[in-house]
C-alpha cells in the first residue's frame, strides 16, 4: 500500500496527532473536525473510522494551534482553509514560509485580535510521522 492510500484507525490517528481518542471522536461528532475524502467514516458501532496521513496532519495542526491558545473550532477552520489552498492563494493572514528552522504556519487572525501565533509545521509533520511509524496502517 503506498503512502497516498494508507489509513490508520481512529485511535492511532489520535495518538499520532497528540490528542486522546475520546477527544477526536468528540471533535468529529461536534462537526469541528471534518473527514477528508480519503478517510473512511464508521458505518456501525464497533467499526473504527480510518484516517489518511493528510487528515492526521490537519488534526495535529489544529491541536497545536488549540494548545497555543486558539479555540479548537477556529484552529480547525484555519488549518482546513490553509491546507485546502495552494500557497499563492492562501489568505494573507496565513503564511507558510520556508524559514531557517523549517516551514511555519503564521496566524494573525482578525477575529482573535489578541492572538498571533507561529506554529512549526515541520515539527508537527515530523512528530506525526514518527508516531505513525509505531502504528501499522489498516
Amino acid at each position: 500500500m503506498d503512502s497516498h492510500t494508507e489509513r490508520w484507525r481512529s485511535a492511532d490517528a489520535a495518538y499520532a496527532a497528540g490528542i486522546s481518542h475520546r477527544r477526536l471522536i468528540e471533535l468529529i461528532d461536534r462537526g469541528v473536525f471534518a473527514l477528508s475524502p480519503g478517510d473512511i467514516d464508521t458505518t456501525s458501532a464497533g467499526v473504527s473510522r480510518e484516517f489518511s496521513r493528510e487528515s492526521i496532519y490537519r488534526l495535529a495542526g489544529a491541536t497545536a494551534l488549540s494548545k497555543a491558545g486558539l479555540r479548537i473550532r477556529l484552529a480547525a477552520r484555519l488549518v482546513d482553509e490553509f491546507s485546502s489552498r495552494p500557497h499563492a492563494e492562501a489568505h494573507a493572514q496565513y503564511l507558510l514560509a520556508d524559514l531557517a528552522n523549517g516551514p511555519r504556519l503564521l496566524v494573525d487572525e482578525p477575529s482573535e485580535p489578541s492572538v498571533n501565533l507561529v506554529v512549526d509545521a515541520a515539527a508537527i509533520v515530523a512528530a506525526v510521522d514518527a508516531r505513525l511509524k509505531e502504528r501499522a496502517p489498516v
